[in-house]
């Protein structure tokens, strides 16, 4: 359905390749950003023990994120 699109993977890669060229441009100028945005691109984007983790992988019916006040307000806070 419609309503579940953004929970595609297709949308998801889109995203992930978006997030890290930002935080490539970022790191052209940050050393200590570059050393962190690489420890989690290779912990979580990279590592296939993590790859079912992402939101369309969700069965119906479960909540897409850990925490409650993330899906209401559709925001992960780091």
């Amino acid at each position: 359905s419609a309503q579940c699109m953004h929970l595609s993977e297709n949308e998801f890669d889109q995203k992930k390749a978006n997030i890290v060229n930002n935080w490539k441009t970022i790191g052209e100028t940050s050393a200590r950003f570059r050393a962190v945005a690489k420890k989690i691109r290779r912990q979580w984007f990279d590592n296939s023990r993590f790859s079912k983790w992402q939101a369309f992988h969700t069965p119906p019916g479960y909540a897409t994120t850990n925490n409650p006040v993330e899906l209401y307000h559709r925001k992960v806070k780091l």
